[in-house]
């Protein structure tokens, strides 16, 4: 990352095994990544999911901000309600027997584990756990099928999906668990929490597309780790047992070391 004079950061990744190909994005450092606040209801839980943010009204509001319930937000960002923004649904079930080979994902709670012929839901899609895992949220570009372990979101209203991918997964939907025994989500609890989010679409991408970018060049990094992990391996197995050496070894019959 490089930071100019200027509020920009510029973000340069460039793949070791394409080194004439770079992909790098710009965006304005004063951008806010979205935090997160419980609303007022009732709670059967005996605290606060997160504690209220504190705010200070007596200090000086920057021109563009303004004073909200979440604390100083850009003026043209919005305060809504999980249910109001991407509101969640239970997915469908499929037993073991009913399901068949075919082009679709079908995402559990843990991920994509299988596939099936058939579709419930058009992609692009977000998804959470509902039962079993709790916390992982999962993107699909294509259409799929949500199984009934997870919550899928319905709608993307005036909202772009991947952002809420990401918006999604900064949360942590396991504070919304409930159930002593296997782990389940409180979609009530989920859907009454309050989040903030630019209103332009515009913002929403870019945001998302930095993270992703972001995405890729960890799965880069972490591709070029395991490859240096089996190199590592591999000469293990040559230093270790004598087939390959490091230092000329010294035979019998010379008369200078090596």
């Amino acid at each position: 990352a490089e930071f100019d004079s200027g509020s920009q950061i510029k973000l340069d990744f460039t793949s070791s095994d394409e080194s004439d190909s770079a992909s790098s994005s710009v965006y304005d450092s004063t951008s806010f990544i979205p935090s997160v606040k419980p609303d007022s209801s009732p709670s059967t839980s005996s605290s606060p999911l997160v504690e209220p943010v504190e705010t200070n009204t007596d200090a000086k509001i920057p021109k563009g901000y303004k004073q909200t319930e979440l604390g100083v937000i850009p003026e043209d960002w919005e305060i809504s309600s999980i249910g109001k923004f991407s509101p969640l649904q239970r997915g469908f079930d499929l037993p073991s027997s009913q399901r068949r080979y075919g082009e679709y994902p079908v995402v559990y709670s843990n991920g994509i584990l299988n596939t099936h012929y058939k579709f419930q839901v058009k992609g692009p899609g977000v998804i959470t756990g509902r039962s079993g895992t709790l916390g992982k949220v999962h993107f699909v570009e294509s259409d799929y099928w949500p199984h009934n372990t997870t919550l899928w979101v319905t709608t993307f209203d005036n909202t772009y999906p991947k952002f809420v991918y990401f918006l999604f997964s900064y949360i942590g939907f396991e504070r919304f668990a409930s159930g002593s025994g296997v782990p389940t989500l409180n979609r009530n609890d989920a859907h009454s929490f309050k989040i903030l989010f630019p209103s332009a679409l515009k913002e929403q991408t870019a945001i998302a597309t930095i993270l992703s970018d972001m995405d890729d060049e960890i799965q880069s990094l972490k591709k070029r780790l395991a490859k240096t992990r089996q190199i590592k391996q591999g000469m293990m197995q040559e230093l270790l047992t004598g087939k390959t050496r490091l230092i000329k070894p010294k035979h019998k019959g010379d008369s200078h070391a090596c």
